[in-house]
């Protein structure tokens, strides 16, 4: 349903004589060449059919609402995440026909852009504003000088800028432009942040419309196929009811037409649950494009019968086509009459619509004298139809024949030369040859030659295509097992720790405190590893995200001298912290990941000194382009190590001799987790040491300026009362151990605590008494945690209800699901106690904002959960 592809289908319904003949010759021999897709109809057929049953598959629910919101919470996002995900919302009105909402996003971000500084989103919302003239008929096309000034905006602009230059060449016939622009543009976009991908699925989109109107069906079905799969990696269903449209399209252009119906009610499926406002015109338009295909100008009549107010006083192109499509279906039937009310209805349109067709108004004039009984009015409009049309046709083949060249061209780049050649010989023979035979012949070598070669690209594509799935499915297989036992591992982990916190808060005797606080240590020995695997995991999947928040260093280093003094005291070191005095009271940096590398630094020290002192020092300074360089430097008096063992240091599973292992226990993953995670926020992690003298490790990482302000503290945060007295609690999971055990967290703060073992049970409780929060699992029988909060977001009465997610799959799939789902913040099983109380106690404290107010999003609550912790 994009604007170009219903651009296209108008025209040819306005003219479709002319089409055929324009394009008669020219295309004729680039079908001949492309045999392939005639000669395997029926397959064709069928890779429509499972196309359209994987989109159907994977579809969910789309409303207007969950558009803005998802617009709300990319302007609340930074960064990459910010800009693309607005550039979603903008592209999904601009392709539903949806001009006022794609106009006051567009200001939107321009606001946004001015108030933060952001010259990236000016930019994008800049480049998807000059196209917009161009695609509606408003304006001429625009040259390269004009995309070319996008070029120094960084390459996300300059991406956004590539991709609306394609949309205009597509949506003017302008074939070797549009080939070359497009799969640029994907190679530029392969590779790259997934959240690039929904711009490469664009883009395959319209380049299917290219060889769609090249003959070449069967490519086209190629590029459908790579776009409905990368809306399938990333989860999106913005997109779903134009893939299905352009499906259907494209099978009845192609004579699918069996595929093309069933196509078409499953878009009429897909819009119940995700059609914009001008979602029932697209399908009725649809329904009537296919019908017309098949000469069927009954049913191209009934189909736009639900649609007439639209055409009868068209505001928009799209209703200009359907206008002029019943127009000559109505002259076809013979209701004279109701097709000069069409034509009045035309000359009435407002101007840069299209509704100017001279040619195509002579095609309908003829079947209407036809219809009024005037035969030889009707052979004299219609013999000067066909003498224009032959003399348009005449003028503009040598374009379209120059157009296809170099569109194949384009698709068989390696055979640029080898043809430029040809042309020379070709050239050469000129004066021997006639104007046509010579361009006839030029085109049969080019179509031969770029048979054999397509022949030979479409099985070296095969064979990429085929090693690609095989190592995806293996990473798939990795990323499964590893989040399958990430879950099965937490959930007795949960029961376990969780327990052994709650026997800490009992009267208990000094042995007894011993063997509960050993239970707790080796739990969490066991939590400590699991996470490294999975973090190695991730790090090596390029799937963990470096995600930058404001906060206090100072704060943060302290706090963790202080969790490790406790156990550097057990021993008799003596541990010190010391942070220079010009050290910013605010930066930008990952509380996570820092936390992670400084807090293992720490650990190792006090593991490894039997005797002396451990001492940890924080300087910054400024950086040239306006960041800040943190180092850390972490001395110790310990056992130190040899050349030999510093040159293996830092590898993944190494421990610094075989016995290391055994005395103190780890996997040796700590400091390669540690140096990849300095590595990925811009530093470093070095170290000097000397064996039997000590051992200092140096972390460096870059942090966000920010303007000098007080936030709050993490301990003041951590220091705020929890006041949770006669809070009720609705508690959703299906193990009985986890309901036990968050009960019993819960239990001492006075909680009311009310359980259900899944979500229609939740939704159950909700209906028979308010709640103030909700703790929701994820995974659970008969209706999952993702689903039940869907349904609770559905109802206005409970939009304001916190939900905190209960996870044991702390994989970032899985958490980026909780928050399109609706939830606000999560606990990651095993549950830590005071982690849980802080999440409970905030989710009281921020009632969650209304579609009017502002205030911290899902993702922002989410990631200050994961910092706190």
């Amino acid at each position: 349903m994009a604007i170009v592809r219903i651009a296209d289908k108008t025209a040819g319904r306005g003219r479709p004589a002319c089409k055929s003949v324009g394009l008669a010759l020219a295309a004729a021999l680039v079908l001949g060449a492309l045999t392939v897709g005639a000669a395997h109809a029926e397959t064709r057929a069928e890779r429509l059919d499972a196309l359209g049953a994987q989109i159907r598959a994977h579809h969910g629910k789309l409303t207007p609402t969950l558009i803005e919101s998802m617009g709300r919470s990319a302007l609340e996002a930074k960064g990459d995440a910010r800009f693309y995900g607005a550039w979603r919302v903008l592209n999904y009105y601009r392709n539903n026909g949806q001009d006022a909402d794609f106009d006051r996003w567009a200001g939107q971000l321009r606001k946004v852009a001015t108030r933060d500084g952001d010259p990236r989103l000016a930019g994008m919302a800049e480049a998807m504003r000059l196209s917009g003239p161009v695609l509606s008929g408003r304006a001429d096309s625009l040259d390269d000088a004009v995309w070319s000034r996008f070029d120094a905006a960084g390459p996300d602009v300059r991406r956004v800028a590539q991709l609306e230059r394609l949309r205009v060449a597509v949506g003017l016939n302008q074939w070797a432009r549009a080939s070359a622009v497009g799969a640029a543009l994907i190679r530029d976009v392969d590779g790259q942040n997934r959240l690039t991908w929904p711009l490469a699925a664009e883009a395959h989109t319209l380049l299917a419309t290219t060889l769609g109107d090249l003959g070449d069906h069967l490519s086209a079905l190629d590029h459908l196929t790579a776009a409905a799969d990368l809306d399938r990696r990333i989860g999106s269903a913005t997109q779903d009811a134009e893939r299905v449209y352009d499906l259907a399209d494209m099978a009845s252009a192609a004579g699918e037409y069996a595929a093309a119906e069933r196509l078409a009610a499953l878009h009429g499926e897909v819009i119940k649950t995700s059609g914009g406002p001008r979602a029932t015109f697209f399908n009725r338009y649809l329904c009537a494009s296919i019908a017309y295909d098949q000469a069927q100008w009954a049913r191209t009549l009934r189909c736009l019968d639900t649609v007439a107010p639209l055409l009868d006083k068209p505001q928009d192109g799209w209703a200009v086509g359907a206008l002029r499509m019943r127009l000559e279906v109505k002259a076809r039937l013979g209701d004279a009459k109701g097709a000069r009310q069409d034509f009045a209805r035309l000359r009435a349109a407002p101007d840069g619509l299209g509704a100017e067709d001279p040619l195509s108004d002579l095609f309908s004039d003829a079947y209407t004298l036809r219809a009024e009984k005037k035969g030889l009015e009707a052979f004299d409009v219609y013999d000067r139809w066909r003498r224009k049309a032959m003399r348009a046709m005449k003028e503009d083949h040598q374009h379209k024949i120059a157009a296809i060249s170099s569109a194949l061209q384009a698709e068989l780049g390696s055979k640029r030369e080898q043809l430029q050649h040809v042309e020379k010989e070709a050239a050469l023979q000129r004066g021997l040859n006639t104007a046509w035979t010579m361009v006839a012949g030029l085109m049969t070598l080019l179509a031969a030659g770029g048979a054999a070669w397509m022949v030979h690209q479409r099985r070296v594509s095969r064979e990429l295509r085929d090693a690609r799935a095989r190592a995806e499915a293996a990473s798939e297989a990795k990323s499964t097992f590893l989040a399958t036992m990430s879950h099965e591992l937490r959930t007795p982990l949960n029961g376990m720790l969780g327990l052994a916190q709650t026997l800490k808060l009992e009267p208990l005797e000094p042995g007894e405190r011993e063997q509960v606080e050993l239970l707790e240590d080796s739990g969490r020995n066991l939590l400590t590893l699991l996470n490294d695997v999975l973090d190695l995991s991730k790090i090596e999947a390029g799937k963990l995200d470096i995600a930058p928040i404001p906060g206090d260093l100072v704060q943060t280093c302290a706090r963790l001298v202080r969790v490790q003094g406790a156990l550097a005291a057990d021993k008799g070191l003596a541990i010190t912290f010391a942070a220079a005095d010009d050290t910013p009271a605010s930066l930008s940096f990952d509380p996570v990941r820092v936390r992670q590398c400084v807090s293992n630094l720490l650990s190792n020290a006090v593991k490894f000194t039997a005797h002396g002192e451990v001492a940890m020092t924080l300087r910054c300074e400024p950086l040239a382009d306006g960041e800040v360089l943190a180092t850390i430097r972490v001395s110790d008096t310990g056992v130190g190590m040899s050349p030999e063992t510093l040159a293996k240091l830092f590898g993944a599973y190494v421990q610094a001799d075989a016995s290391t292992a055994r005395r103190f226990g780890g996997t040796g993953l700590g400091l390669n987790i540690t140096r990849r995670l300095a590595v990925m926020m811009g530093g470093d992690v070095t170290v000097e040491s000397q064996e039997g003298v000590g051992s200092t490790f140096t972390l460096s990482f870059r942090c966000g300026a920010l303007a000098e302000a007080t936030p709050r503290t993490e301990a003041e945060a951590a220091a705020a009362p929890f006041d949770l007295r006669e809070r009720r609690v609705l508690l959703v999971d299906d193990h009985p151990v986890n309901r036990k055990v968050v009960g019993v967290m819960l239990a001492p703060f006075g909680c009311v605590v009310v359980e259900a073992e899944h979500g229609q049970a939740a939704l159950d409780r909700l209906e028979a008494e308010p709640f103030d929060v909700v703790l929701m699992d994820v995974n659970m029988p008969v209706m999952d945690g993702l689903e039940a909060t869907r349904r609770i977001r559905a109802r206005p009465d409970w939009a304001g209800l916190p939900i905190i997610a209960l996870t044991a799959d702390v994989m970032d799939d899985q958490i980026q699901a909780c928050r399109e789902a609706g939830m606000d913040d999560f606990v990651v099983k095993p549950v830590d106690m005071a982690a849980l109380v802080a999440t409970v106690t905030r989710a009281g404290r921020t009632p969650r904002q209304t579609d009017h107010e502002t205030g911290p999003s899902p993702e922002r609550r989410m990631t200050s959960l994961a910092a706190s912790r």
